[in-house]
């Protein structure tokens, strides 16, 4: 199998006009392609406008000869003179960035004069330039500096252009050629955000207008907190007629957090089945959101494996963990089973798993907590493992072991042995749908009826929650569903949907509409197990609920300004019509009328200086200064950031992330993380350095607290920097939180 790449160019000179070079993607092609019968086949593709080399590699299979994989082959992309600019990031509104923007000619013996422009915007001022002028000979670089203050947030374009001149500027050489012509136009975007802490608010309703009009009203205020930070605001409304909808446009995004542990990678693994088994069973697939969805399943079972550790069990950081983890190891085998339809899972992946799980159960049928167990509810309100006997029974269910296998028998008897003990709501949900799933429906209405009595109902939906919710909390930007609430809440769905499948329809939709009530603005909720358990279940209810006629018209109105009709039919009932811009504060009206259901979602997103909400953390932070010397592109010199979290409530925090964003114009020092990484003493499992961001992972935050410490290094000169954020997090309770600021002033880089 050969794999040739060749590429046709024409010269800088024999082309006068200019092209603006824009298109600056990371990767250039990913394709699959058939040969023909004489076993050749040629296509174009267009190079981006990236001066690099492109490698390319590829893979060739044929019923006759089988696999072949072919040499990998270079492609240069190349032109004789060219502007180079590289920007940070991210900077913040109103912070002076100084742009480096580098000429290269590689124009063979010969001195040129070259004009280094800064295109003028409306999006920033320009401290310094327009333009500058540099003598630039063959096969050398010449550099020149801009800066500028951005005024607005979001993308905003940086045009710079390289430009040879007739005069000369380059009294220092001889061979100097004033009859070169060429022009570079270069074009990138730096991204402009808020000053302060992102902050964000949906509000979503599930509606049917079910009234002899078919007519659903209903109000609701968008309001923002006094510490506001004034231009951060964006607001949007989104109407989809599935309540599927707005996380079949977000499968590779429903939760903004991270995903470095073999817990939170399932996060994109497990809701494309939930998905896909929807769209099957509705008749509703198509060919671009089955492949993207299968893509997202395959690579999150390939990387899942990397987890696996040598005995057949799986922890959140795979050998680096001292044992495997019964809970993670039976979440991951539920997932693989389910995944069976759709993607190919080797039958070992399914055996070796559970074979570890049954290994490790008791005499007594209970299976132990084995490894750490990060979601600390699965621990329940007993002194034994009853929650997570149910949970682990579930999982081998779903990998096909028999209800009457006498492993299976014994944990049942291990549950309800210990049934009169148990009190607390979110236990009693996992039992109530483990015994749907072996189908005893004597215990399984025991266990509703109790849950019943449990059930919280306000406002015509009904939910299971831990603690109740302080009243005193009303504002939107404080109140936020506990991630134990959505999952309990979600198992009571799925044990209804086992039981009662289609009868039970109209009984489980107060709960949907909690469920829904409780999105974020991505589809997804608090955290991957929230959001894995509650696209499950919804997407149970959706099966059945499928079919009904669907014309409806969504008025809404904010304000004297603002109003707009979304129209739903069966025709785009998949499709997530959005807009923008809604006038905050004010009073939202919605009206919805006709035939069907929609989900409506209203989400505001702005930026606060400091959050007052009482943290659950302690959470201070330190800036000291590395005595070496600065080079010319640096201001500032090396800073050590400190970190220490301490966790407030009882006992020790489930999994915890510490997320520190980066000062504009700083990136971490890889040296300094690797150290951090290796550090006995803090107890980090796992560090990402991602975007602006770096976040590190523990398995628990004690009273007694951890420390971090890492090195930045300046890479773009910034003045006027901005404070950057530091927040820590329970991954299982994200209302768990303390957040603080830090900064880098001008004396501390001195």
């Amino acid at each position: 199998f050969i794999f040739l790449v060749a590429s046709s160019v024409e010269s800088v000179a024999s082309k006068p006009e200019t092209r603006v070079r824009k298109e600056f993607p990371e990767t250039l092609l990913w394709t699959e392609e058939h040969l023909s019968e004489n076993g050749t086949h040629v296509f174009d593709v267009k190079v981006p406008d990236t001066i690099t080399s492109w490698y390319a590699s590829g893979f060739g299979v044929s019923s006759s000869v089988g696999l072949g994989v072919a040499v990998p082959s270079e492609l240069r992309v190349f032109q004789s003179f060219f502007v180079s600019l590289v920007l940070p990031y991210s900077v913040i509104q109103g912070e002076i960035v100084t742009l480096p923007a580098a000429v290269f000619s590689y124009v063979d013996g010969a001195c040129i004069t070259v004009r280094v422009t800064l295109g003028s915007s409306n999006d920033y001022k320009m401290i310094s330039g327009p333009n500058s002028k540099v003598c630039l000979c063959g096969g050398r670089t010449a550099t020149v500096y801009f800066k500028i203050q951005p005024t607005v947030i979001g993308k905003i374009s940086i045009q710079v252009t390289a430009q040879t001149l007739s005069e000369n500027v380059c009294a220092a050489y001889d061979n100097v050629d004033r009859s070169i012509s060429m022009t570079d136009i270069l074009v990138k975007k730096l991204l402009v955000e808020p000053e302060g802490l992102k902050q964000e608010y949906t509000f979503s309703n599930f509606i049917c207008p079910n009234s002899p009009e078919k007519i659903f009203k209903y109000s609701f205020n968008l309001t923002l907190p006094a510490n506001f930070v004034k231009g951060s605001v964006y607001s949007k409304i989104t109407v989809v007629g599935d309540i599927m909808g707005s996380s079949l446009d977000n499968i590779d995004n429903l939760l903004e957090m991270p995903s470095g542990c073999g817990e939170q990678n399932m996060l994109k693994f497990a809701p494309n089945i939930f998905i896909m088994n929807y769209l099957r069973n509705t008749k509703q697939v198509n060919e671009e959101i089955k492949n993207k969805a299968l893509n997202f399943m395959r690579t999150g079972y390939q990387r899942e494996l990397t987890y696996k550790r040598a005995d057949g069990s799986y922890s959140a950081f795979g050998e680096n963990d001292k044992e495997g983890s019964t809970w993670l190891t039976a979440f991951v085998l539920k997932s693989y089973a389910q995944a069976r339809p759709w993607i190919d899972v080797d039958q070992k992946e399914i055996q070796d798993p559970v074979n570890w799980l049954l290994q490790k159960q008791d005499s007594n049928g209970c299976f132990p907590t084995i490894g750490t167990l990060h979601h600390q509810a699965m621990k329940g309100g007993v002194k034994t493992p009853v929650t997570l006997t149910a949970y682990v029974l579930i999982s081998l269910l779903e990998a096909d072991i028999i209800a009457t296998h006498p492993k299976l028998v014994n944990a049942s008897k291990c549950v309800t042995d210990s049934l009169s003990n148990i009190t607390d709501s979110y236990s009693l949900s996992i039992i109530a749908y483990m015994f749907a799933k072996i189908g005893d429906f004597k215990t399984y209405q025991s266990v509703i009826d109790t849950l019943n009595k449990l059930a919280v109902r306000k406002d015509g939906m009904v939910h299971w929650e831990e603690t109740k919710v302080q009243e005193t909390i009303k504002e939107p930007w404080y109140y936020q569903a506990s991630s134990t609430d959505i999952e309990q809440t979600s198992y009571v769905l799925l044990a209804m949907l086992t039981f009662g499948k289609s009868s039970v329809i109209s009984d489980v939709v107060p709960i949907v509409q909690w469920l829904s009530k409780q999105r974020n603005s991505l589809g997804g909720w608090s955290s991957t197990q929230d959001t894995v358990l509650a696209m499950q279940a919804l997407s149970g209810f959706a099966e059945y609920s499928f079919g009904a006629s669907q014309n409806m018209n969504v008025d809404v109105k904010a304000g004297e300004t603002f109003s707009h009709t979304f129209k739903v039919t069966k025709d785009n009932n998949l499709v997530s019509q959005t807009v923008e811009g809604v006038p905050v504060p004010n009073t939202v009206d919605v009206v919805a009328s006709g035939d069907g259901c929609s989900l409506i979602q209203t989400s505001v997103q702005y930026n606060v200086k400091e959050v007052t909400l009482k943290p659950s953390f302690q959470l201070t932070s330190s800036v000291t200064q590395v005595n070496e010397a600065i080079t010319a592109q640096q201001s500032c010199k090396p800073q050590n950031i400190k970190v220490c979290a301490y966790y407030t409530g009882v006992g020790d925090s489930n999994m915890a992330i510490i997320d520190i964003q980066m000062i504009s114009g700083f990136e971490p020092n890889k040296e300094s993380l690797d150290k951090a990484r290796n550090d006995k003493e803090s107890n980090i499992k796992d560090i990402e350095a991602k975007g602006k961001s770096v976040v590190f992972y523990f398995e628990k935050i004690s009273s007694s607290g951890t420390c971090i410490m890492f090195r930045v290094d300046q890479t773009t000169k910034v003045e006027k920097t901005k404070p950057a954020a530091i927040k820590v997090y329970d991954y299982y309770d994200t209302g768990k939180s303390a957040t603080t600021l830090y900064e880098v002033t001008e004396e501390q880089c001195l």
